[in-house]
């Protein structure tokens, strides 16, 4: 998303809402027209050269940045099951983190980050997982 956002936020738009319909005969589309057109375009472009090689054979046949988005959500995310599944493990992490007797703090740190980051980017924010957090859901 910041990738794609950095280059050109309208192009994180189409990715985001899809590409506006454009039907008709290309030589009669009006500028706008081509420029969503090419955005889609940008936007699958840079999804397809950002990805492996594993993951390109799975959306390089998709129609829209957007179709080609949600078809990588769900392979690194999964279902909603999934990603609740990997919420609940992280906020136990979280709520039962402690150092360990033989890391330095650097390294305490950085476990503890991977635990938030892995939290944030499933959209979870500062409280949802705490108790208070939980009644609120």
């Amino acid at each position: 998303m910041v990738f794609l956002r950095s280059q050109n936020y309208e192009v994180w738009r189409i990715v985001e809402k899809g590409p506006v319909e454009v039907t008709g005969d290309e030589d009669q589309w009006t500028r706008e027209k081509m420029r969503r057109v090419i955005l889609n375009y940008s936007a699958m472009n840079m999804l397809q050269c950002a990805i492996h090689l594993k993951e390109y054979s799975r959306i390089s046949m998709c129609k829209s940045a957007k179709e080609m988005w949600n078809k990588l959500e769900l392979l690194y995310e999964g279902t909603s099951q999934v990603r609740e599944t990997k919420v609940n493990m992280l906020v136990s992490d979280y709520e039962l983190f402690i150092m360990k007797s033989d890391e330095t703090i650097s390294e305490m740190f950085a476990r503890f980050m991977v635990i938030i980051n892995g939290l944030r980017a499933l959209g979870v924010s500062d409280t949802e997982g705490t108790e208070e957090g939980t009644q609120k859901r």
